[in-house]
């Protein structure tokens, strides 16, 4: 059952917000920024779903052997300068791939999941805020849909098939300094499809060292840490600890990101709730931030590969 009471308070906060950064004196006029090249709001380095450009190869015994995602965000609209609010859209899609010798295509969709999100990002000094709606589809491979019908009795039109989220995210971010920052947020399911808890909670932090020089690049080491937990999950803890190398040009905003994820809670993938499992990942990740920087369960640990 949808809540549009909660949609309209959302909309309400948002305006809230515009006409708080709007009280400028009247010599000095707000500025605005149409199509904005950067985004306001930084990366969640260690956030296993950030809209993200990735790939990993995943080492194990599971089926799955690989994962594959392409996302980003694009600011549309900026209001204001040091004070400032941004509108924008952010669309991301995390597929995991099977390895199966039988099959045809050797590599076979295991699942794949499809978020499209409207944030909007707010720009106070050292804390930065992003809210937004968004909606989370989950869908099964083909190849994956015919095993449960074939070995498992399922149904083509089974609802166990359907995942989908309509939801309100918010998260605060506080720089501490130039090298440390902490942030914390949660989600609240409008609609969930089954029906199940709604709730979401997330904390983190992240530490980066100071910049250096590579050749024509620039360097930099990190250490982030995400922790999320969930309501239809029991509330149970998953998190996941990031090392990694950031490499950049000077003059671009894009940056590569070789990392080590160690990861430990229930499957990243929405079409199942398996049981909590550890696993390491190392990875590779493409960022276009402007500063320097769900699965089957498996009883061994596995190796990730990951590009942002």
């Amino acid at each position: 059952m949808r809540r549009p009471g909660l949609a309209r308070a959302f909309c309400s906060a948002v305006f809230g917000v515009v006409v708080w950064l709007a009280q400028a004196p009247p010599a000095l006029p707000v500025p605005v920024d149409i199509l904005p090249g950067e985004s306001a709001f930084r990366p969640l380095l260690a956030d296993p779903r950030e809209a993200q450009y990735l790939m990993r190869y995943l080492l194990g015994a599971s089926r799955a052997r690989g994962e594959a995602a392409f996302g980003d965000t694009f600011g549309l609209v900026r209001v204001g300068d040091i004070q400032s609010v941004q509108f924008g859209i952010q669309a991301s899609v995390y597929t995991r791939f099977n390895r199966d010798v039988n099959s045809v295509g050797f590599l076979d969709v295991n699942s794949a999941d499809y978020t499209i999100f409207l944030p909007v990002d707010v720009h106070q000094g050292p804390v930065d805020v992003r809210v937004g709606l968004g909606h989370l589809s989950s869908h099964l491979g083909e190849t994956e849909v015919q095993r449960r019908i074939v070995f498992g009795g399922a149904n083509f039109f089974d609802r166990a098939f359907l995942y989908r989220r309509d939801f309100i995210r918010s998260v605060v971010s506080f720089e501490t300094t130039e090298a440390v920052r902490l942030y914390a947020g949660g989600s609240y399911g409008v609609h969930v499809t089954p029906l199940r808890p709604r709730g979401a909670g997330q904390v983190g932090a992240e530490l980066l060292s100071t910049p250096r020089l590579l050749g024509r690049l620039q360097r930099q080491w990190y250490l982030a840490v995400d922790f999320q937990s969930w309501a239809e999950a029991d509330w149970a803890l998953n998190a996941n600890l990031q090392v990694g190398l950031r490499l950049s040009r000077h003059d671009s905003l894009r940056r590569l990101r070789v990392a080590l994820d160690v990861y430990h809670g229930r499957s990243l993938m929405n079409k199942k709730r398996p049981p909590r499992m550890p696993c390491i990942r190392r990875s590779h990740t493409r960022e276009g931030s402007r500063h320097p920087l769900k699965t089957v369960p498996v009883k061994s640990n596995r190796v990730f590969l990951q590009p942002r």
